[in-house]
């Protein structure tokens, strides 16, 4: 279980490096706005 946590917090380090905190949200924006209009489908 520790080990998991430990590469969990390495993974969102690892993504927030890359990604600026305004281009995630974006990104979330977008994911939520697609699985929102799948549903309606």
């Amino acid at each position: 279980m520790e080990c998991e946590s430990k590469w969990k917090t390495i993974d969102e380090r690892y993504i927030a490096s890359i990604f600026s905190k305004n281009e995630l949200s974006t990104l979330q924006k977008e994911i939520e706005d697609y699985l929102n209009k799948n549903k309606k489908r």
